[in-house]
């Protein structure tokens, strides 16, 4: 059963459309940051605050935005108005529930998916993006496709996808290991800063990240329509690998 404290927070978020929190009994509405992103990103909140909640969505023209609520013993709520009761949300893998808990200072759920499914992904992203800017009926080839993958050596030619396949073995790292390379700067291409690295744990690193980017099976469906068959089989070689 859904605590009264984080029933309120989650209720008066809804009505006033901004993040609030629960500290000393009061509940306070605050900024929005990020009023186009994720509310709460990157936020640390003080210890005397006991609950946060923050909008999960943008909802309906006219009606409250869908809001979760998180407090400082790992519960979650989210309050909608399609559902006809508040949903317990505590443990499950969002990012919104993420957000929150970070806030808090509270660790979130494991990684669900590998770094190296989603070097994979950056790379389909990139791949489909060259697709498309190429002349129609002229998509790249091999040699320029496989340079993409963040696995590529910096200079000279992968000849084959078993020489992407290696070298996506060999740099394959734990989330912690990657969590660090990211707050550390020793990864190129990261979309975040390291600051903001070190503020995730792993697995809300891991969501974050890949919710930055296309699913990677709807990706490959239409690289599959775009490239030669050849080159199609070369990408699927690489990640059933």
């Amino acid at each position: 059963m859904v605590s009264f404290p984080l029933m309120a927070v989650a209720t008066e978020a809804a009505q006033r459309r901004v993040p609030v929190l629960l500290t000393g009994g009061k509940i306070v509405p605050i900024p929005d940051p990020t009023p186009l992103g994720l509310p709460l990103l990157g936020i640390r909140l003080s210890r005397s605050v006991d609950a946060v909640a923050s909008r999960a969505g943008f909802g309906r023209t006219g009606s409250p935005p869908p809001v979760v609520a998180v407090d400082r013993f790992g519960e979650a709520v989210l309050l909608d108005p399609l559902l006809e009761a508040p949903y317990d949300v505590t443990g499950e893998t969002s990012i919104v529930v993420d957000t929150g808990l970070r806030a808090l200072g509270l660790e979130t759920s494991a990684p669900d998916r590998s770094v190296l499914s989603l070097l994979d992904a950056v790379w389909l992203d990139r791949t489909l993006m060259v697709t498309l800017a190429a002349p129609v009926g002229e998509p790249p080839g091999w040699g320029e496709l496989a340079t993409l993958h963040p696995c590529a050596p910096a200079t000279g030619r992968l000849t084959s996808p078993e020489h992407l396949v290696h070298r996506r073995r060999v740099a394959s790292l734990s989330w912690p290991a990657f969590r660090s390379s990211l707050i550390e700067g020793m990864v190129s291409w990261s979309p975040i800063t390291g600051a903001l690295a070190a503020w995730f744990d792993p697995g809300s690193l891991c969501r974050h990240l890949f919710s930055l980017l296309p699913e990677p099976e709807i990706v490959r469906a239409e690289l599959c329509e775009l490239l030669s068959a050849q080159d199609s089989a070369r990408i699927e070689a690489v990640m059933v690998s």
